[in-house]
């Protein structure tokens, strides 16, 4: 789109929130329902539709409670999916492998609730907030440990 702007073009006519462009810039990922478009329904899934539109590529149905306003987030390599699991311990970011849709779960918090996450460039460090009441930043390094 120019930095002008111009019309809007529907992708899809089903349920989608916190939409987010790959780091090669040819797909959309977000999270999804197969519902019409409604503010009754909760996503069920993450999804995945090329830049233009057309049919779902991926589609992962999420096996947990998922915290909806930290939305999702591409890995900067492009090849996982990230987002925020709820589960009875607390909050951890988790990933889908978009090539074959494998579940891993990232972090290792017990009884944080997280309330945003990114990545640094590289993929090295993932930066979260995290709390209720009161709100941090904090920062996780990868440590080729596994």
């Amino acid at each position: 789109m120019a930095s002008s702007g111009g019309p809007a073009i529907q992708l899809s006519n089903r349920l989608w929130q916190r939409p987010v462009i790959s780091p090669d810039g040819k797909w959309i990922a977000g999270l999804y329902a197969d519902h019409q478009l409604s503010t009754q329904k909760f996503p069920e899934a993450i999804a995945v539709i090329g830049i233009n539109g057309g049919p779902l590529r991926k589609i992962f149905p999420i096996p947990l409670s998922v915290a909806l306003s930290a939305g999702v987030r591409w890995s900067p390599d492009g090849r996982q999916l990230t987002f925020v699991g709820r589960g009875k311990d607390g909050d951890n970011v988790w990933s889908f492998r978009v090539s074959d849709g494998s579940l891993r779960q990232i972090t290792s918090l017990h009884g944080v609730a997280l309330i945003s996450f990114d990545w640094s460039p590289d993929g090295m460090q993932l930066a979260f907030s995290r709390g209720g009441q009161t709100r941090d930043v904090a920062l996780i390094e990868d440590t080729g440990q596994k």
